[in-house]
């Protein structure tokens, strides 16, 4: 098909893009759908990618309108797909250009050279481009091609992506589309070898998450995953700016969510095995001060909890450190903190303390460290923010909703506390 007819059906389809920004099948006549059916092949892509100087207009254009081509005509698509390499070229470029580009990323307040906001078109196409190209590689489904190791490392990173649907760049199908492609991966390959989720993991994590991370490790920790005994002061090279010293907030924004699919992947085994490049990233991104990646660290903490046994945390000293991370955001409180940011990290770090606070103490032994922890809590957080909360009656309800869980927590030495007028009346409400 000419590529100039190419352009023109994917400019219709994009200014036909629905509410969820899902590829439109209904704004293309009869005659246009019979031609992409039966003119449309996967050629037809491998020379747009090739001849373009900018590859902006193959993704846009060629990547689109043959997926709606794929749509209507799936099975000669796929005899096509088995003369020459023309799936592999298809195959490998969709893996590149799938990575959500910097028009999605925060902009740094430090950074004098930041661009202006996006335009709606412009996410519009591109998220348009992601649903085709995973549609693509789900008709694909790895049943024409091998994928060698470092590819099923591309793959895996790509798809991961798309698993949190609260990111911008990912829309409802691109996230079903994306998980369902990595449960066939995985499936696939680990019947041809049992480690091989293991050496996957290890390799995302290694050189996929772990260079993004590279300049803001924590200094509370070793480089095994450790409490640091000695906290040294982090070197950071003044000529660095914010946006090169953290790749994962600013220009590597995917690295986040596909971090957080790793982690929902990993079990009691596999996170002791990886532990030293687990650890420094979620570290980083609770240490972070922007209130949205607080939450997701929080997240992400509770994700980790959730698997691994109470001795690990005694051993690698880590609980301590987890908990020195959190305690900071209780005090992210109005005015210095908006409104409704505040309310949302609150919602998020005080179930995440408790959490920490029952994996780390678990036995009656260990109750007296516990109760010196949570009237900590109780000070610096609940009684603290009281004090802070003024007019800002929503911050006050979200407190008060936490005094139960805290009487649950401490029991009868909550009693303590009766001396404190407020939290009296909130301690007798709970044991009604």
């Amino acid at each position: 098909m000419d590529p100039s007819r190419l352009r023109i059906l994917a400019d219709i389809l994009v200014r036909n893009i629905d509410a969820d920004d899902r590829l439109p099948v209904s704004c293309l006549s009869e005659d246009t759908i019979n031609q992409l059916s039966t003119q449309t092949s996967l050629q037809d892509i491998v020379t747009a990618i090739q001849n373009s100087e900018n590859p902006d207009p193959a993704k846009i254009h060629g990547i689109v309108v043959w997926a709606e081509g794929l749509l209507r005509n799936p099975h000669g698509i796929l005899q096509a797909s088995t003369t020459g390499n023309a799936a592999g070229i298809i195959q490998d470029w969709a893996v590149t250009a799938l990575a959500p580009p910097k028009i999605f990323a925060p902009k740094s307040h430090f950074d004098s050279n930041r661009a202006s906001s996006p335009k709606a078109i412009e996410t519009s196409r591109w998220k348009l481009m992601a649903v085709a190209g995973l549609r693509l590689l789900s008709h694909l489904r790895f049943r024409v091609l091998t994928l060698y190791e470092d590819s099923v490392v591309d793959m895996a990173a790509s798809l991961g992506s798309f698993t949190d649907s609260r990111d911008p760049w990912t829309r409802p199908e691109a996230f079903e589309t994306a998980n369902a492609l990595l449960v066939d991966l995985l499936r696939r390959d680990q019947l041809a070898d049992p480690k091989f989720l293991s050496k996957l993991l290890a390799s995302l994590l290694q050189d996929r998450v772990k260079p993004s991370f590279a300049q803001t490790r924590s200094s509370a920790i070793t480089e095994q995953g450790r409490k640091a005994n000695y906290r040294l002061p982090s070197a950071v090279d003044v000529g660095d700016s914010e946006v090169d010293r953290k790749p994962w907030k600013f220009r590597d924004i995917h690295i986040l969510t596909v971090f957080r699919w790793i982690l929902g992947i990993l079990d009691e085994t596999t996170v002791q095995e990886h532990w030293p490049l687990v650890i420094p990233p979620l570290l980083a991104i609770l240490d972070d001060e922007a209130v949205d990646n607080k939450i997701r660290g929080c997240e992400l903490l509770v994700a980790l909890l959730n698997i691994i046994p109470s001795s690990l945390l005694q051993h690698t000293g880590l609980g301590e450190v987890f908990q020195d991370a959190l305690m900071p955001c209780l005090s992210y409180l109005p005015s210095l903190t908006l409104e409704d940011q505040s309310i949302r990290l609150l919602d998020t770090v005080y179930p995440t303390l408790f959490l920490l606070l029952r994996v780390r103490y678990p036995g009656p032994e260990s109750t007296a460290e516990k109760i010196t922890v949570l009237d900590r809590i109780v000070r610096v957080g609940i009684l603290n923010g009281f004090g802070y909360a003024g007019e800002h009656v929503k911050i006050a309800t979200v407190l008060m909703k936490r005094i139960p869980d805290l009487v649950n927590e401490m029991g009868i030495l909550s009693a303590k506390h009766l001396k404190v007028s407020i939290f009296a009346v909130l301690i007798i409400q709970s044991i009604k």
